[in-house]
């Protein structure tokens, strides 16, 4: 989901697909939301690499019911 937020910010254009400025009047919020959703997308690929490392690892271990 960020990275098809990301590339539809990145694409965006002052004026083009909406009416008005953007929050900060120059243009470039757009680029900045595409920046930081890209920034994103790869800490969340990161933290799924890493769930899926614990998950593959958990299941190695054999849990015994307490007597």
């Amino acid at each position: 989901m960020c990275r098809q937020l990301g590339a539809f910010h990145a694409d965006a254009r002052d004026g083009q697909d909406y009416d008005g400025e953007d929050a900060l009047g120059s243009g470039r919020s757009a680029q900045q939301a595409a920046a930081a959703l890209k920034q994103a997308a790869t800490a969340l690929a990161a933290a799924e690499k890493a769930v899926t490392q614990a998950h593959a690892a958990n299941s190695r271990i054999r849990w015994n019911p307490e007597p």
